[in-house]
């Protein structure tokens, strides 16, 4: 049966299964390596901005920073290795 000029046979050759698979495989990859990458910087970003907020509320200033940042970033590899064990 012709569709847009087009046999549905010659179509069907043309789009293989696998390259829907190989497509899929790869935005999976993107969303992993998105997730990952949010979540560090949210991380690390709320655990700046607690130190900060917290310096200023207790008048240490580079204690809780340092404190704060060091949460944030085991945190941060808590939830990376949470996405990579997952997957």
């Amino acid at each position: 049966m012709l569709h847009n000029g087009v046999d549905d046979e010659d179509e069907l050759e043309l789009f293989d299964v696998s390259e829907y698979e190989k497509a899929g495989t790869s935005m999976r990859g993107l969303a992993l390596i998105t997730q990952v990458g949010f979540s560090i910087s949210s991380c690390l970003f709320t655990g700046v901005m607690l130190g900060k907020y917290l310096d200023r509320w207790f008048g240490t200033n580079p204690l809780m920073l340092i404190l704060c940042s060091m949460l944030g970033t085991a945190a941060a590899l808590r939830a990376v290795f949470h996405f990579v064990t997952r997957s």
